[in-house]
């Protein structure tokens, strides 16, 4: 990370108690137009959803309605828990992940199928976090061989769709051999249309959903014009909170 990066992840990290307990008490249900789409035969009010890692206990499932998103993803969850589907409203994504530190190669192949049959009832999608710092050595140790083999696994055991949240700079270039529904790319604050516009053009046909970077009207915009599926939102929750999300939303889609 360079300066910038390191000073907005630490903005974000300080602020993130704070935003969760602000959005807990958010109360805002005047309804918003909708932009409707359909992405891994899921239909979404609106392209624009709540990234992992905001609601990692999956304890404000109904956040999505509030803020007037058309979904959200929740975790990253590393134990089975039930997950309260009563209060749950839009498409749910649910990102599951596994610790390095804690299991080998071919336990966390275990874990993750135990994971995403706990899960999948519930979710819309689920999403198998190889991006952050716990779980992407697993992609770097095991390679194509071990993650082929994962995939395969998760789709003999599960039937709702599946996602790879992978960094944009450590997309494998064998990801077509993979049996995914879709790739969640995490990116950099600092990438610029071109590169991300090259990014999603090797990714497809594969669905895409963004996510890193996104804190402005221009920001979804361009990321939705350069190829994305769907755009996740997360720093912009944090630093400026609930009310600045529903005007993003209100200023897309008039």
């Amino acid at each position: 990370m360079d300066f910038a990066q390191t000073s907005r992840h630490l903005q974000v990290k300080i602020a993130l108690p704070m935003a969760r307990k602000r959005a807990q008490w958010f109360e805002c249900y005047d309804p918003l137009p909708t932009f409707p789409k359909t992405v891994m035969g899921i239909n979404f009010a609106n392209p624009l959803g709540l990234a992992a890692g905001f609601d990692k206990q999956a304890a404000m499932m109904a956040l999505a309605r509030k803020l007037g998103l058309g979904f959200m993803e929740v975790g990253s969850l590393m134990q089975e828990k039930p997950l309260p589907s009563s209060q749950q409203s839009g498409p749910l994504g649910v990102n599951i992940a596994a610790d390095v530190d804690c299991m080998s190669l071919d336990e966390s192949l275990v874990h993750y199928t135990k994971l995403a049959a706990s899960y999948a009832a519930q979710a819309d999608f689920l999403v198998i976090n190889l991006s952050s710092p716990r779980s992407r050595p697993f992609l770097q140790k095991g390679g194509r061989d071990w993650t082929v083999d994962l995939f395969q696994q998760l789709h003999a055991t599960i039937s709702c769709p599946i996602c790879l949240k992978v960094r944009c700079e450590q997309i494998p270039d064998w990801i077509g051999d993979l049996s995914l529904n879709g790739v969640i790319v995490a990116h950099i604050a600092q990438e610029d249309v071109r590169d991300i516009k090259h990014i999603y053009a090797d990714l497809r046909p594969l669905n895409i959903l963004s996510v890193g970077g996104v804190m402005t009207q221009r920001d979804v915009e361009m990321r939705l014009s350069s190829g994305a599926d769907l755009v996740e939102i997360f720093s912009l929750l944090v630093l400026k909170g609930p009310k600045a999300v529903r005007e993003l939303v209100q200023g897309l889609w008039p």
